[in-house]
């Protein structure tokens, strides 16, 4: 198990919510869901929506960083995660922004 899996199964523990609960919550399929409490680590935009609606970081959950609850720094490294991700849909010629 991955530092992404261990602090996911933490979120639910502390949520109070059963598994499939915790995953409508954070707006994945309880199916995708199973897969990350497994062995698997989602996309960057998916990590970053998981991070903002659990109030978190991205770095956080991933492991990099013991710096868990969300505050300035993390919404100046939300924008600039969103900022890369616009960037490569321009890049790609993909028209729907990420907000």
């Amino acid at each position: 198990m991955n530092k992404f899996n261990e602090r996911l199964r933490l979120l639910v523990e502390e949520s109070g919510l059963n598994k499939c609960e915790f995953a409508k919550r954070v707006g994945i399929p309880p199916s995708t869901f199973a897969y990350y409490l497994k062995d698997r680590e989602p996309k960057y935009d998916i990590l970053i929506d998981i991070a903002v609606k659990c109030n978190t970081t991205p770095n956080w959950l991933i492991g990099f960083s013991e710096e868990r609850n969300g505050n300035d720094s993390f919404n100046k490294e939300i924008n600039h995660y969103r900022n890369v991700l616009n960037k490569i849909s321009e890049l790609a010629n993909i028209s729907k922004p990420f907000k």
